[in-house]
């Protein structure tokens, strides 16, 4: 009888064991899970991530749009908007990689009659297309998949009187920088 105690003993400590094991198990395959789907959306982001614009504020202010990746984007849309004037749309149908364009005040006209200089402006957001066929909006505070994709653009051409300047962009490829 006491050879049956111990097996029932046994018996309970290896139920036990390979439960308390189970459980882990469960728990690593949700945390693997878990990290595959964040790096899957971080990769998703990667091109996205190294793409960005800021206004330089002082006279003529300049608007520069950066594509630091190694991959051109498409279908960009910078869409302006200010007191004065109805918003103001630029669309370039490329920005080659490691490309930064700048694109000052002077040279984008708002409508017929105005210039931005005549009004105060900022940029409301900024719409591309990365490699992957992805739409992405940036704004001055977040960076969003755009689910549209490219169809949420309007063809009104590059429609600046002058070509912007393109210079190369500095640490191209490296998103930490």
């Amino acid at each position: 009888m006491a050879g049956a105690l111990i097996a029932a003993i046994a018996a309970i400590a290896g139920l036990w064991f390979q439960a308390v094991a189970t459980y882990w198990s469960q728990e690593t395959a949700k945390d693997q899970l878990q990290q595959s789907k964040e790096d899957g959306e971080r990769q998703d982001r990667e091109q996205a991530l190294r793409v960005a614009y800021w206004v330089e504020n002082e006279q003529p202010r300049v608007i520069h749009f950066i594509n630091r990746s190694l991959d051109p984007v498409t279908n960009v849309t910078l869409i302006i908007e200010g007191t004065g004037a109805r918003d103001t749309v630029y669309e370039f149908s490329e920005v080659r990689p490691c490309a930064e364009i700048l694109l000052p005040e002077t040279i984008m006209e708002a409508d017929r009659k105005t210039t931005l200089r005549d009004w105060e402006w900022s940029i409301r957001e900024i719409k591309f297309t990365d490699t992957n066929g992805r739409g992405w909006k940036r704004t001055s505070t977040s960076l969003v998949s755009d689910s549209r994709g490219p169809d949420w653009l309007h063809s009104i051409g590059e429609n600046t009187k002058k070509a912007p300047q393109i210079l190369n962009a500095h640490n191209c490829g490296d998103s930490e920088k």
